[in-house]
């Protein structure tokens, strides 16, 4: 502390105390006109203002993070209220192992798209496509293109993220087949897991909230049973309309369409569409592995 000083005395001395008075924090030169004593009493002053108003702020944000919660909350378990969702996006974050590897539960972070399904779909090819439909002066034209409309329709392949009516759940699967698609009942690779004995019921996996799972009770009413008229993975339907087969990435420890059969579009709550966290690759695969399909074609060709 003496020796302070005696720095602090000679640099005073020397004149040389505000030119230096940044080397050591004890060397402080005082304002020494009137516009300089105002203006640090201005930075004070706001500083004991921003002071005073961060609880503020917190509490603000807190409100608003906690009602879009509820909002969210309410409007996702409710085929009714999900229309009025205002948001174009949401977070998810993966849960269960149904859909590895392609998303890792409860590690990473994914972007959801909520609109181009009920508004609009922000793709300039569907947009010029739509326009060329609507605007068209043939009438056979727009009768042979179909129905006509902005938004994004719900593809082979999508990603979504759904609301279940049977368990009361938000589950994340990937579309296998929509409607008017004919589809195997215990799934795409059925006969895979039947040819290797897997289980007895082709890959699908016990649940016990669903003892008699879908995919057994059209094969019974089909009359395809284990001795009957052929092999359980060859039970197919048709999907109604307006609803989606739904299927997980991980068969063997996935509970899907499998088990409660298809699911109309009003249960789907948008398309994940981005991996936020860890960012190791932004896009996610909305089309089945060419791996694995490559080796099932091999194994096709094989027998």
């Amino acid at each position: 502390m003496k020796s302070d000083k005696i720095v602090i005395e000679t640099l005073r001395k020397l004149r040389l105390l505000p030119q230096f008075s940044h080397l050591h924090p004890i060397v402080k030169s005082p304002p020494t006109t009137t516009a300089q004593r105002q203006l640090q009493q201005l930075n004070e002053d706001a500083i004991r203002a921003l002071r005073q108003r961060i609880p503020l702020y917190l509490v603000s944000l807190f409100g608003f993070v906690s009602a879009t919660a509820i909002v969210g909350t309410v409007t996702h378990y409710n085929d009714k209220y999900y229309p009025y969702y205002p948001f174009p996006f949401a977070i998810d974050i993966g849960d269960g192992p149904s859909m590895l590897p392609t998303m890792i539960p409860c590690v990473e972070l994914y972007w959801r798209d909520c609109w181009s399904d009920r508004f609009f779909w922000i793709n300039w090819r569907h947009f010029k496509e739509v326009s060329m439909r609507l605007f068209a002066d043939d009438a056979s034209l727009k009768s042979t293109m179909g129905v006509s409309s902005y938004k994004r329709p719900w593809q082979r392949g999508d990603i979504v993220t759904i609301f279940n009516p049977y368990s009361k759940t938000i589950i994340c699967k990937r579309i296998i087949g929509v409607e008017g698609d004919t589809i195997q009942v215990f799934g795409e690779y059925s006969q895979a897991y039947h040819d290797f004995e897997e289980n007895e019921c082709c890959g699908v996996p016990y649940d016990e909230r669903y003892p008699m799972p879908f995919c057994r009770k059209v094969a019974f009413e089909q009359g395809m049973r284990d001795e009957g008229d052929g092999p359980l993975y060859e039970t197919c339907i048709t999907v109604p309309q307006n609803h989606v087969w739904v299927e997980g990435d991980n068969p063997l420890y996935s509970t899907d369409s499998r088990h409660f059969g298809p699911l109309p579009i009003s249960s789907l709550r948008g398309r994940v569409t981005l991996r936020l966290w860890p960012i190791r690759r932004h896009h996610v695969s909305n089309t089945s592995d060419k791996e694995a399909i490559a080796d099932e074609e091999r194994y096709a060709a094989s027998h």
